[in-house]
């Protein structure tokens, strides 16, 4: 695992959160869903502007 981890490997477009042992599988999974249609709107946000 040492070869590939890069410290602070931001994905970048969308915000990083915390995946506690407190959360549901279900809680994880609508919080990784929302995040990825909120940054998918910005994505199409940002193409329809230039």
């Amino acid at each position: 695992m040492r070869r590939w981890w890069n410290e602070k490997d931001y994905i970048g477009f969308i915000p990083e959160k915390m995946i506690t042992e407190k959360m549901s599988f279900e809680e994880t999974v609508e919080m990784i869903i929302s995040d990825v249609q909120t940054a998918d709107r910005r994505s199409v946000q940002y193409d329809l502007k230039n």
